[in-house]
């Protein structure tokens, strides 16, 4: 069984290796699925040059990864549920990298998306002490001491930025412009961050009260970016204009998007729209792509329907009954 386990830790290894490491590829393929049995080290190809150290720092690391890549896809789905592209990604790890990388509005934002994502789990595993660091130790909440949020910055950023790409200028203006939607990422969640107070003391009193800075959930995150972030998204087409600036949110992308109701040189989008759910007739256009759509009809048991309050047993009673369902698809 060990023997087993060390040839598919290879096999995901040398595949990854293909192609330089990218942490938002862990479990959105079926072959970068999470292996029982492996650590943090046999996942070294999808974090990067500072593996050791991080693994260090983070033991279950390549699992934060995981739910962190598999919670952005989630979000990317429900803000493009109405889209073409629904957030529709390769099975394929090499379709998918290429995807990710093409620098279009919509892979910018996922980028965004995923550096975001990663931060926030990071900063919560620090409030839960599951990083080894001093900064990430203050687990009683009677205890005046201050988590210091600043620690999962740093690890985020090793985690997305440390790696060395190509030379060439092409690839080097996509790396920038990867690396600033990483960093609006991390800094959309800093700045979101709030002061959540307790107070303690005798009978309730507020003799002491304790504040610690805690992060943004993710929804309210994944709304901000895409509503506030990608809506305003700025299409550039040289090195100059990607400036780091806290104040200033951009998320930069430099390639038109692509008409994902055909196949094209990045990915085969032909018919992925097929099987999926719309919910009025100008909706279903556009995530139909104009290919027709069947309304499906069902009844659908609901337990708790006409409810009333019983005062012969003293309690609400409840009669189980059938509502009719109305489902668009696409064809």
């Amino acid at each position: 069984m060990s023997t087993l386990i060390i040839l598919i830790s290879l096999i995901i290894i040398t595949q990854a290796k293909t192609l330089p490491s990218d942490f938002m590829l862990l479990g959105l393929t079926p072959t970068t699925q999470l292996i029982k049995g492996l650590t943090c080290q046999s996942y070294r190809s999808f974090i990067g040059e500072n593996t050791d150290y991080l693994c260090s720092k983070i033991p279950h690391l390549h699992i934060i990864l995981y739910e962190s890549n598999i919670q952005t896809h989630q979000q990317c789905q429900y803000h493009f549920r109405h889209h073409p592209w629904g957030c529709q990604l390769s099975s394929k790890i090499i379709s998918l990298r290429r995807f990710l990388r093409q620098a279009s509005k919509e892979a910018s934002f996922y980028t965004t998306s995923a550096s975001a994502t990663l931060t926030l789990n990071l900063i919560n595993a620090c409030i839960k002490g599951q990083i080894n660091d001093t900064n990430c130790l203050c687990l009683n909440n009677r205890q005046l001491c201050q988590t210091d949020p600043n620690i999962a910055f740093q690890l985020s950023y090793l985690i997305t930025d440390g790696l060395n790409m190509s030379k060439i200028f092409h690839e080097k203006f996509l790396y920038k412009l990867n690396q600033a939607n990483k960093e609006l990422g991390r800094q959309i969640v800093k700045n979101m961050m709030y002061n959540e107070c307790h107070c303690h003391g005798v009978s309730g009193s507020c003799e002491l009260q304790i504040c610690r800075l805690r992060p943004a959930k993710l929804t309210d995150i994944s709304y901000e970016i895409y509503f506030n972030i990608y809506k305003n998204a700025r299409y550039i087409q040289s090195i100059d204009y990607i400036k780091f600036q806290e104040k200033k949110n951009e998320l930069f992308y430099a390639r038109k998007s692509i008409n994902y109701c055909y196949s094209n040189s990045f990915i085969d989008y032909q018919n992925i729209q097929k099987g999926r759910e719309c919910f009025n007739d100008e909706i279903c256009k556009q995530v139909c792509c104009n290919r027709g759509y069947e309304i499906l009809t069902e009844m659908k048991l609901i337990e708790n329907c006409h409810c009333f309050f019983s005062w012969h047993i003293v309690n609400i009673e409840c009669k189980p009954c059938q509502k009719k369902i109305t489902r668009m698809i696409c064809t």
